[in-house]
């Protein structure tokens, strides 16, 4: 089961890779569409009904309903993945090679960021590097005359 799911676990990977790509893009749209005035957040005590692995509660959030119900569709894609791909329907395991699964795609999102801004940030010091030794060079050339 478990120990015979390496390959199965890398597609799953690969999978949630995709889709947080797909979310944060969808995400940076929406931001780009709406201007500030028209932003829907409903910020307040919103009671999402989480009903995962026979297991049901409610969990009281702050945060706006539309994002948590995303939450929460993309959470139960995540299990039913993680059941299909190891084959194992114990729901303790299930939600800890999940949880395991997320974690790892959660670090390896956040290496790839911190990792892009470095390289901007690099980008960033050559360029002003640059424009440091223009204006000194400029500066070399300029004459001044004291009045």
């Amino acid at each position: 089961m478990i120990e015979s799911a390496p390959e199965p676990v890398e597609k799953l990977k690969t999978g949630m890779i995709n889709r947080l790509s797909e979310i944060r893009q969808e995400a940076e749209t929406r931001q780009s569409q709406n201007s500030p005035s028209e932003s829907k957040n409903k910020k307040g005590p919103y009671d999402l009904v989480i009903d995962v692995l026979g297991i049901k509660f409610t969990l009281t959030t702050g945060e706006d309903p539309a994002y948590m119900d995303e939450i929460l569709i993309q959470f139960k894609n995540a299990i039913e993945n993680t059941q299909g791909l190891i084959g194992d329907k114990n729901p303790l395991i299930t939600a800890i090679v999940t949880g395991f699964t997320l974690c790892d795609v959660f670090n390896k999102y956040k290496l790839q960021v911190t990792e892009e801004r470095a390289l901007e940030d690099q980008e960033l010091n050559r360029i002003t590097r640059n424009l440091i030794s223009c204006i000194d060079e400029a500066l070399e050339k300029v004459e001044f005359y004291d009045e």
